[in-house]
């Protein structure tokens, strides 16, 4: 009934390793609730293992299928599906009605696409198309000029904030504009999730996203209110900022604690009660974006979308 007690185990990304965790943590220490991890196949691994011995598991991976598991199986961390959904709302709040993806020809560029045509149709905007690059490519004309063909006003381009920093320039060289364009330019919605929120993308091509739209489960710089203290908090602590990651596991601790001391009946915490308490968290403040967790055990809210203007990124209203 006092301070809860925190037990660590690292799975080093391993799913054996993964499994063996939630082992000792379940029967050893007789846990509550196990959040983490955030590989994809110690994820994966993990929330089996949770699942078959019934201790309710908050996953930081961003896998939306790892809470077809079972019910004691959340997500707490926003995918794909979330951040398309928040960037094709911003979009079209800002009148685009078109939407296509420059994407790197991996795993998570084809998922991220995929998402944004299933936001773009449910949100009635019209897909127009989608041109893949090389993961490892340095120049970009050939895709740029495919890309071209297509009648689109919102682009995404699911990559990470280095290799943002290449693309960006190249669709302006090819007269493709974030924001407004010079004369003789065109100009479109950049589309940009959470990857693409990167200290050397602004340093790099600050010009180049002026305007951009970025989904973020959580931005330290932005941070407001029990978010702000949070960040505080831990610049203190530890002497750098948090990041999404840090926020999500703090989010997912608090969640748990709450769960806990609301189910308990006498001295017994029961993890069943717990796992039906977390599957109807919304409205829990967070400092992440997620809000508690859904009828769906994933994040009740979309992620927070931040436009970069003049040189910052600041909360979209």
């Amino acid at each position: 009934r006092g301070t809860p007690r925190l037990h660590f185990r690292d799975s080093g990304g391993d799913p054996d390793r993964a499994r063996a965790a939630v082992d000792d943590l379940a029967t050893l220490h007789q846990v509550v609730a196990i959040v983490g991890p955030v590989s994809g196949d110690a994820a994966t691994a993990a929330a089996a293992r949770a699942q078959e011995l019934g201790v309710p598991l908050l996953s930081l991976s961003p896998d939306g299928q790892l809470v077809a598991t079972g019910e004691h199986i959340f997500r707490i961390f926003s995918g794909p599906a979330e951040e398309a959904a928040a960037l094709v709302r911003a979009a079209r709040g800002r009148g685009a009605t078109r939407f296509a993806s420059l994407h790197p020809a991996h795993g998570y560029g084809r998922a991220m696409t995929e998402a944004l045509h299933r936001a773009a149709d449910e949100a009635g905007a019209e897909w127009v198309g989608a041109v893949s690059y090389d993961p490892a490519a340095t120049s970009f004309g050939e895709p740029i000029d495919q890309l071209k063909a297509l009648d689109f006003d919102a682009l995404l381009v699911p990559d990470a904030g280095r290799r943002i920093a290449l693309v960006a320039p190249a669709l302006a060289a090819k007269g493709l504009w974030s924001g407004t364009a010079p004369e003789g330019g065109r100009a479109i919605q950049l589309l940009l999730p959470s990857p693409g929120v990167n200290d050397a993308l602004v340093r790099n091509a600050a010009r180049y996203i002026e305007g951009a739209l970025f989904a973020t489960q959580f931005h330290a710089p932005t941070a407001t209110g029990e978010s702000a203290a949070f960040v505080a908090t831990f610049q203190d602590r530890f002497g750098g900022e948090p990041d999404a990651y840090a926020a999500a596991a703090y989010d997912g601790f608090r969640l748990i604690a709450r769960a806990a001391a609301t189910t308990r009946r006498g001295d017994e915490v029961d993890r069943g009660r717990v796992s039906r308490w977390l599957g109807q968290s919304v409205g829990f403040a967070t400092v992440g974006s997620s809000g508690g967790l859904g009828a769906s055990r994933g994040p009740a809210r979309l992620p927070r979308v931040l436009e970069f203007r003049n040189g910052a990124f600041t909360p979209l209203r």
